[in-house]
């Protein structure tokens, strides 16, 4: 898991000082040009140190540099097209529960020849999903892995989550990110705003506010609308609506729709305002998001998404009413819902459901 990537060969110690001294150059250079000036020395350090953490200045600045010289590198398994980015969303500082993750989706990109021949499939997981997660006691909801892995190391909860959500889809995760409400709310309004299908008119009589209380009645009409970061999270997070839409399951449908059409805006900007959105989101998030795509991966990933058509975003969900694998109820040793492998169903079973969907 995760280990899957191109390093390159090994230079010698000469060779390596050569290149890496043009490489700090290119990337004080990227982090100057790349978004029209918007990236200045200092702030490429500064977004870097927030987005990865782990490294060192002089490995942000050779990240920064090889969005120059990576030309068209694969990722890691696009060579088998197939590139699997594990999306995480938890609420962050200000939000009850935190650490926990409210969005779990699986995003699996199927490269082909042509934009018209890729598919990316959007695996939602629902938060209720009742799993074993390695070094805890009993059953816990899938939601509260990334918590687990976080206390047992800062900044690898990623790695136990996507540990659990191999075992239970069969597929292997090859890179994560995950994000924070005020980094969802900041993106949204920096390519300024999302247009959005909402299907059925709905009201949420109970969306919680900041203060553990809640904001007064939430209601979306029928039809497109235009959402700015705040309206799209609401939309996005929404548990207690009314008209069929206070489940998990329709939850997770909007939050594809809200992805799905991010993409589409993002997609509609010529490159130059692209880069520069792309250059002015980072700062915005910087502290509030965190990835280990390379930034010469994440330009590789625009490029291979930018023109894929509507159409070939597969939307899958792990729903008990539609995959014949699920079972919902309350669980009887801790009173809570949970959802759990039907009977006489196994992680091979679920394996083909994904399978035959992907």
């Amino acid at each position: 898991m995760f280990e899957d990537r191109y390093t390159g060969p090994t230079q010698e110690s000469f060779f390596r000082r050569f290149i890496m001294n043009r490489i700090f150059v290119y990337g004080m250079l990227a982090g100057i040009i790349i978004g029209g000036g918007v990236f200045s020395a200092y702030s490429v350090i500064s977004i870097g140190e927030d987005i990865y953490p782990e490294k060192t200045t002089s490995e942000i600045i050779e990240s920064f540099g090889q969005l120059l010289i990576s030309g068209d590198r694969p990722l890691a398994g696009e060579k088998n097209k197939e590139v699997n980015i594990l999306l995480l969303g938890v609420g962050g500082n200000g939000y009850y529960g935190n650490m926990l993750t409210d969005t779990i989706i699986i995003a699996s990109l199927r490269p082909g020849e042509k934009p018209v021949d890729t598919e990316v499939v959007l695996l939602s997981v629902p938060r209720d999903l009742w799993v074993q997660v390695p070094d805890v006691p009993g059953y816990r909801k899938i939601n509260e892995a990334f918590l687990y892995g976080e206390l047992k190391e800062k900044g690898k909860g990623y790695l136990l989550l996507g540990e659990v959500l191999e075992e239970w889809t069969g597929l292997a995760i090859d890179y994560y990110a995950v994000g924070n409400f005020d980094a969802f709310e900041d993106t949204i309004d920096l390519v300024g705003g999302v247009d959005v299908d909402v299907k059925q008119a709905f009201s949420d009589f109970s969306y919680p506010d900041k203060n553990k209380g809640y904001l007064p009645p939430i209601t979306f009409e029928e039809g497109f609308q235009h959402m700015d970061g705040e309206r799209a999270l609401i939309y996005a997070r929404s548990r207690k609506g009314n008209n069929g839409e206070g489940s998990d399951f329709a939850r997770s449908q909007r939050q594809q729709k809200i992805l799905i059409a991010f993409k589409e805006k993002l997609s509609s900007f010529n490159y130059l305002i692209s880069m520069t959105t792309i250059s002015k989101i980072a700062e915005s998030i910087s502290g509030s998001f965190t990835t280990d795509l390379e930034l010469w991966e994440m330009k590789r990933l625009y490029d291979l998404t930018k023109e894929i058509p509507n159409q070939n975003f597969k939307t899958v969900n792990f729903d008990p009413r539609t995959t014949g694998m699920l079972c919902s109820g309350i669980d009887s040793e801790t009173q809570l819902y949970a959802i759990k492998l039907c009977e006489g169903k196994t992680f091979g079973d679920l394996h083909n459901f994904v399978e035959e969907r992907f």
